[in-house]
């Protein structure tokens, strides 16, 4: 058997093998042609694994026997959606890094997968997550007698099986004693916006801090900003005649 080669070349190599009788102290079969494979490079670990899905965050990954020369790239797949990374960044033989890319689709669960110029390296791939993320809300202000808002962002969840798992709640920021105001449960417009619609609002108008709740759980800001938004006060009016 031949030993391990530590750092074997990427397409094999062509070598020359002599065969030597130990015993006897002689050459058996001398400068016969040989080809030596390596068994490619396998991805083992990604840090962090765990991104928004509005794209640019850096993942490094680890393994062996990464190669400069070679085009490394990462795909990202769910069940139903696939997106590919710009080439990775060789750093060392060992890890390789790269900037997300925009996932497309609603977050979740996914499968990382690194090839070496279009083939899959590592079997079944490496664990990953997209998480949704809200990057602004129009507008910013309407009236106390009811009042609709659009938050867009990436990767809010859509489907018939998730019709209303969305409320937009505005707590108060000028009255401290004054309740939340909470929107009409609803279902994403699709993976980049939300669309809430708020009762009328019982008390004066002022500013309010604005949150997303998805089942129950805030959606984390882009840059980790605080939204806001403003109910102000206004008349109805309505016109007699007589005749």
């Amino acid at each position: 058997a031949l030993p391990a080669w530590s750092a074997p070349p990427l397409g094999g190599q062509k070598i020359s093998l002599t065969v030597v009788d130990t015993l006897l102290d002689a050459v058996i079969h001398p400068n016969v042609s040989f080809h030596l494979d390596r068994d490619g490079e396998v991805p083992t670990h990604v840090s962090p694994n765990v991104v928004p899905a509005s794209g640019g965050d850096v993942v490094n990954v680890t393994g062996d026997f990464f190669t400069p020369s070679v085009t490394y790239i990462f795909v990202f797949t769910s069940a139903d959606h696939t997106v590919s990374s710009a080439p990775a960044t060789v750093l060392s033989k060992t890890l390789l890094t790269v900037a997300t890319p925009l996932w497309t689709a609603s977050a979740g669960a996914v499968t990382l997968r690194v090839t070496r110029d279009g083939v899959p390296l590592g079997g079944a791939g490496l664990p990953f997550r997209f998480t949704e993320i809200i990057t602004m809300s129009v507008p910013d202000s309407g009236l106390v007698f009811g009042s609709y808002l659009t938050v867009h962002g990436v990767g809010f969840e859509t489907g018939v099986m998730h019709a209303t798992v969305y409320v937009c709640v505005l707590t108060p920021l000028d009255d401290a004693s004054a309740p939340p105001l909470e929107s009409h449960a609803t279902a994403a417009v699709s993976y980049t916006a939300v669309e809430c619609e708020f009762p009328k609002w019982q008390l004066r108008g002022q500013r309010f801090n604005l949150t997303l709740l998805h089942s129950g759980s805030p959606v984390t800001t882009l840059g980790a900003f605080q939204l806001t938004f403003e109910l102000k006060s206004g008349w109805l009016s309505a016109s007699l005649g007589l005749e």
